[in-house]
């Protein structure tokens, strides 16, 4: 049995699978270290992931796509209210670049070539003319 590493996005470093996982709101890889708003006082991503609430529709309409059941109370079954729901990722309210504390230059990047209608093949010729 091996161990995984994750690279995040925020600060570049790989770390073991349990400290790393995705934001549900920009998929952006992030790692314990790098979030914000600590409000559960763990190290651990799982506990950063989504709470199972049976009164949420959305939440309970979600899991079912994900081909779990529910009983006929509607509540999803092997889950208990609060529990954390396994490989749920990190909600948006944690996530730097979500809450504006980060900026992914990526998005930025494109945003740019799109805008002013460039490509990255033409930008790099022309930085390589402006260096000789």
């Amino acid at each position: 049995m091996g161990v995984d590493y994750y690279c995040c996005s925020s600060c570049q470093e790989s770390r073991y699978e349990e400290y790393v996982d995705s934001c549900t709101g920009c998929g952006k890889r992030l790692c314990t270290n790098c979030l914000v708003n600590d409000d559960v006082n763990s190290r651990f991503a799982h506990h950063y992931g989504t709470k199972y609430d049976s009164n949420n529709a959305e939440l309970v309409a979600e899991l079912v796509s994900y081909g779990m059941e529910i009983d006929e109370n509607g509540k999803i079954i092997g889950y208990n209210e609060g529990d954390i729901i396994d490989d749920s990722a990190i909600d948006p309210k944690y996530c730097p670049y979500c809450q504006d504390k980060e900026i992914d230059s990526d998005a930025v990047l494109k945003y740019l070539l799109e805008k002013y209608n460039l490509t990255l093949k033409k930008v790099w010729k022309e930085m390589k003319k402006l260096k000789k």
